[in-house]
């Protein structure tokens, strides 16, 4: 969290409203979120930008990818990906 307290610092020199909060803030604020400990890594805080958001693309992506695993998903990476089934509106297979 030391990252994120310089962060805010320097979001309030630059003029934004930005401040570290704690795990327990970051649940009521997002409760989409699984706080669990048995998660891929425990969430200890954020840092919450009152006027803006931001997503670290990668955390996001190996997110979907966990979820999707454990959901019996096959992950092939640097696969080239020729299209999709569907079926009902929903994605069933992906065609490699």
């Amino acid at each position: 969290l030391r990252a994120f307290h310089l962060r805010a610092e320097m979001g309030k020199h630059m003029g934004t409203r930005t401040e570290v909060i704690d795990a327990k803030e970051v649940e009521k604020l997002v409760p989409e979120l699984n706080m669990d400990r048995d998660g891929a890594l425990e969430i200890l805080g954020g840092l919450w930008h009152a006027d803006a958001g931001t997503a670290r693309h990668d955390a996001v992506a190996w997110g979907f990818a966990a979820q999707a695993s454990r959901r019996g998903a096959e992950i092939h990476q640097r696969t080239e990906v020729q299209g999709f089934e569907v079926e009902n509106g929903q994605v069933r297979a992906v065609v490699t």
